[in-house]
């Protein structure tokens, strides 16, 4: 005796606008939040915070300068004292340079220490870079003090 195929299922009818899906499980707590019968009222957005790459990429941007800086140095070196003025103007436009380099490596020191929790790569490199040029610009200072009276 040849068994019947049993019939495909039927998709359920179409339910009603508003009506609950046979789907879904009602809410065990009541509506959801937001809708008209909840009792309380969603928070108000909080201001955007920013997410510390824009202050690690300011860290890492203001610690490279110092270094650009560096490699421009020598040209405008070479052209100073091959004009006729001499030392007068290389010193006066080293120690421009040395006081500029020291401001942004603080700059670059305190950006990288701010961002150092929420972007740590930043921040450390930030850091770094700050630090190294602190470093470098006040022991140029400090082998200048005794060439100070000449």
């Amino acid at each position: 005796m040849p068994n019947p195929e049993p019939s495909p299922a039927a998709p359920p009818p179409a339910a009603a606008p508003g009506a609950p899906s046979p789907y879904s499980s009602p809410a065990p707590y009541g509506p959801p939040p937001g809708s008209p019968g909840y009792a309380f009222s969603p928070q108000p957005a909080s201001p955007a915070r920013t997410d510390g790459k824009a202050l690690g990429a300011a860290a890492i941007i203001l610690g490279a300068i110092p270094l650009l800086m560096g490699l421009i140095q020598p040209f405008t070196t070479r052209l100073m004292l091959g004009s006729g003025n001499g030392y007068a103007y290389y010193s006066a436009v080293m120690a421009l340079i040395a006081i500029l380099n020291l401001a942004l490596g603080v700059a670059a020191l305190v950006c990288g220490l701010a961002a150092r929790r929420r972007a740590p790569l930043l921040g450390g490199i930030g850091i770094g870079l700050g630090a190294a040029t602190i470093v470098g610009v006040l022991s140029s200072f400090v082998y200048a003090i005794p060439f100070l009276g000449y």
